[in-house]
């Protein structure tokens, strides 16, 4: 049986994406406060749409569960 569930969390969605940028950088030495928030907004322009394809208006995700395949996978927003 498939099933198709629709999760709305917008702040989580921004969080995660937050979280991201700033773990990428951590490990980068040597940037000052001001550099690091700097390439975080440029990381963000570059990956944002990559990440954005898969919500709708930016909060929406659907995922498909398979009980069958036993497997989960994100249904691309139509």
């Amino acid at each position: 049986m498939k099933v198709r569930i629709t999760f709305k969390t917008p702040d989580v969605v921004q969080e995660g994406f937050d979280d991201a940028l700033k773990e990428s950088l951590k490990e980068t030495p040597g940037l000052s406060a001001d550099e690091r928030e700097g390439l975080e907004g440029l990381r963000a322009s570059e990956i944002g749409p990559k990440v954005a394809k898969w919500f709708r208006y930016g909060e929406y995700v659907d995922v498909e569960v398979d009980t069958e395949a036993d497997t989960c996978v994100v249904v691309p927003p139509r």
